[in-house]
């Protein structure tokens, strides 16, 4: 055992699911004693239910230290309040131009969280634990229409813990690279159109640039590729209505997509809102595919890199011509899966990343 943990669960928000997987699968190795708690006043004043707070202690010094995972799509550092409380802010979609303003004391305490994705964990009695305490916590009424899809993913959450009702989730390692498993030559990309609706009207020019890059793009790759080329865009209503012509023929639930993802050899990743990454980089990373992608803004933990993890593209044209050359390169393309397969193991699998993240809280020293 080398850390206790105590978890203070006030929300069960679907981009949290990854570290509480993680953290279960560490108090089964015995690696971590784990105890989940009411939430406390450091996420009090979180916008949204993406925040968790946690205190690490090791066995060797038995000094506590407090953490915020923030898991928001936005690089933005949003619960400042929160720094007189903590000695470390684990950020997803980390950048280093938005804490550029902050004092080098809140600087300093602020860390790459890595690669968000939905990784599930069945933990039992532990769900309905997370549950009650985050009522306990933050009570809310599910039926008012604010609540409606949290308490809906809560349902959908017990159902698939207790009844093995999938719905739309997927057990972790069911997204794992098979390695005897040989892939086609085939490229995907498949992806959805935001409707604006669910747009804050700040970000509608984003949204717009956001689909319009992904129209452009499915049209020509399934110009130049033809059958190779396998995806589109999902079945909404305002993509029937736009493109019919580019409507997937793929299943758009998550389970039959991840069976079709890991059958293509080339995936390709484009940017989400506020140039955010998207759970389908990770989940392409854990099955070991070869990746074509936009440019990744936020800083990853390890030495992960173009040209090696994945090839990165500025304009259809060089998208275009990096699926050209994992297609024709059989060997490169070998290279590249293993390269993600280990950089899966090291650092994105759930135990992996929140065990590292738990290293990090003890090595390193807040100003």
């Amino acid at each position: 055992m080398k850390y206790e943990v105590v978890v203070y669960v006030d929300s069960n928000g679907t981009h949290l699911h990854q570290i509480y997987s993680g953290l279960f699968l560490l108090h089964t190795y015995g690696e971590i004693d784990l105890k989940l708690r009411t939430g406390r006043s450091t996420t009090k004043t979180r916008g949204n239910r993406q925040f968790l707070a946690l205190d690490v202690r090791s066995f060797l010094d038995n000094k506590y230290k407090r953490c915020i995972f923030d898991m928001q799509d936005s690089p933005k550092i949003s619960l400042l309040e929160s720094f007189n409380e903590i000695d470390f802010y684990f950020k997803r979609s980390f950048q280093k131009d938005f804490i550029a303003e902050l004092p080098l004391k809140y600087r300093e305490r602020v860390l790459p969280f890595g690669l968000n994705y939905q990784a599930l964990l069945c933990n039992g009695n532990r769900v309905l634990e997370r549950v009650l305490l985050e009522f306990i916590s933050r009570p809310f009424n599910p039926f008012y229409k604010k609540n409606r899809f949290h308490a809906e993913n809560i349902f959908d959450l017990l159902k698939y813990e207790y009844f093995k009702k999938r719905n739309n989730y997927v057990p972790f390692p069911n997204i794992e690279a098979e390695p005897d498993r040989a892939a086609e030559p085939s490229i995907l990309f498949q992806c959805r159109l935001w409707p604006e609706k669910y747009i804050a009207s700040e970000n509608k020019q984003d949204f717009k640039n956001v689909n319009k890059e992904r129209v452009d793009l499915i049209s020509a790759l399934k110009k130049e590729f033809g059958n190779k080329f396998i995806g589109g865009l999902q079945p909404t209503k305002e993509a029937v209505e736009l493109y019919p012509d580019l409507i997937t023929s793929l299943p758009s639930r998550r389970k039959s997509y991840i069976e079709v993802m890991k059958k293509s050899l080339v995936v390709i990743n484009s940017p989400g809102l506020l140039n955010s990454m998207g759970w389908k980089f990770a989940e392409y990373i854990a099955a070991g595919k070869c990746i074509v992608s936009s440019k990744i803004s936020a800083e990853l933990p390890g030495d992960f890199s173009s040209g090696h993890h994945y090839l990165e593209y500025e304009s259809i044209h060089e998208c275009i011509d990096a699926c050209s050359r994992l297609l024709n390169q059989p060997e490169f393309a070998s290279i590249m899966s293993k390269k993600n397969i280990e950089y899966y193991d090291r650092y994105l699998r759930p135990d992996s990343i929140i065990g590292n993240c738990l290293v990090r809280t003890q090595s390193s020293s807040p100003a």
